[in-house]
């Protein structure tokens, strides 16, 4: 908690001490660190577990209907948060259309395979999935 409040230059609340009704949305920032450590997926793919900490949190900002937005890889832990409920959210991981370092097909097929709908999208796109209020 200290080193993560350095970084971000402030206080820090414990995740399970967030309120979904005391913010007004939430950013899940990319990178591999979101597939490692809020999730498995990076070691493990789509049956990798996610953080049940994370997950209530990400359930609980939908079902009060405040906005998630999911940069980069971090798609993978809203589907991961998301799997098995009744959301049926649209998410990008990136377009095959473009090249990237990333197996993007992977990536969409893993999402899909927890319940997600997939659109590909560049890098200077975005997806919103106005129903749900994910971006």
């Amino acid at each position: 908690m200290v080193e993560a409040s350095r970084i971000a230059r402030g206080n820090i609340s414990n995740i399970n001490e967030v309120n979904p009704a005391d913010i007004d949305g939430l950013i899940i920032p990319g990178g591999f660190g979101s597939a490692k450590n809020f999730t498995k997926w990076a070691f493990e793919g789509p049956e990798g577990d996610i953080l049940p900490e994370v997950k209530l949190l990400i359930v609980n900002m939908l079902n009060v209907g405040k906005p998630v937005a999911a940069l980069c890889v971090s798609p993978v832990v809203m589907a991961k948060a998301l799997e098995g409920s009744n959301i049926e959210a649209k998410m990008t991981i990136g377009s095959d259309q473009e090249d990237s370092p990333y197996d993007i097909q992977g990536f969409s097929g893993g999402l899909e395979s927890l319940g997600a709908a997939t659109e590909m999208k560049t890098v200077r796109e975005i997806l919103v999935d106005s129903t749900n209020k994910i971006i």
